[in-house]
């Protein structure tokens, strides 16, 4: 392939990029301090009109971000000038556990605080927002993380009492 017609495929690729569609909805994740994490590091420049929305707070619960959503969803919604939304749902880690200075624990030894948040706020979360017919609602899992180890990279004096945890 001559290196006149490489170019003119790339040319071609980027004509149809910027002629590319934008999303349909606005997406928005609803977390805690993860999503302060992960929305610092994301670079929208080259596209800023794809734009992820991160309503978040430090230390959130899925119990505190809720009441919030209520309170604030239509305000929300007028700021980013659309109804045509898919929200994502990424709550429960600081449900989950419990942080006392820089260290982390289990909440509870049983898995009646995970029954509770799926059960009990995720279903009032979905009732909440179906109310809103161009509203598309996505719950995200909570990957997988480890008490012990968080606790080691903040240099716990006893590390090996949240073993146990994970």
């Amino acid at each position: 392939m001559s290196l006149a017609l490489v170019s003119k495929q790339v040319s071609n690729l980027e004509q149809r990029l910027h002629q590319a569609p934008l999303l349909r909805t606005i997406p928005v994740v609803l977390s805690d301090s993860k999503a302060k994490y992960l929305g610092n590091i994301v670079d929208w420049s080259s596209h800023p009109e794809n734009k992820i929305f991160w309503w978040w707070k430090s230390g959130a619960d899925t119990e505190t971000q809720f009441p919030w959503l209520k309170e604030n969803f239509e305000s929300k919604i007028q700021e980013l000038s659309s109804r045509h939304l898919t929200i994502y749902i990424w709550l429960g880690t600081c449900g989950l556990t419990e942080k006392s200075a820089k260290f982390i624990q289990l909440r509870s030894d049983n898995n009646d605080r995970v029954k509770h948040i799926i059960c009990d706020t995720y279903k009032q979360i979905y009732k909440f927002l179906s109310d809103y017919p161009t509203i598309k609602l996505v719950f995200l899992e909570l990957s997988y993380y480890s008490i012990y180890l968080w606790n080691l990279f903040q240099q716990h004096p006893e590390p090996e009492q949240f073993r146990a945890q994970d």
